[in-house]
């Protein structure tokens, strides 16, 4: 099974109601998507997480180069100031405290201003 946390952070409120909108259509296009086995969206302050398992990496490549996901990887810059990924090969489902701290062994990748 392949897990992915990305964490993303909004460059202000302004743009947050986008990004939580954004955000929520992605999780229904990725729970639609073959090969998903789970999808789970939080949100804290000024930082969106998702938590996404697939069955393999065939089905978490289509879900990321297509539809929705596609296009708001190109918009991304406008709405998050900076972003990080992780993608874990794993006998089970993680926790979110598991995912927390995978994450925060990765650096954040800053956007343009």
């Amino acid at each position: 099974m392949i897990t992915t946390i990305t964490e993303l952070k909004c460059k202000n409120y302004w743009k947050l109601p986008g990004m939580i909108l954004i955000s929520m259509r992605l999780a229904n296009q990725a729970k639609s998507t073959p090969g998903n086995i789970s999808t789970y969206i939080k949100a804290k302050w000024l930082k969106a997480y998702t938590l996404t398992s697939w069955e393999n990496t065939d089905a978490l490549k289509t879900f990321r180069n297509s539809g929705l996901h596609k296009q708001a990887m190109k918009t991304m810059f406008d709405t998050a100031s900076a972003f990080r990924f992780k993608t874990l090969e794993v006998e089970k489902q993680i926790s979110w405290e598991k995912g927390f701290s995978e994450i925060e062994k990765v650096e954040m990748k800053y956007t343009r201003a």
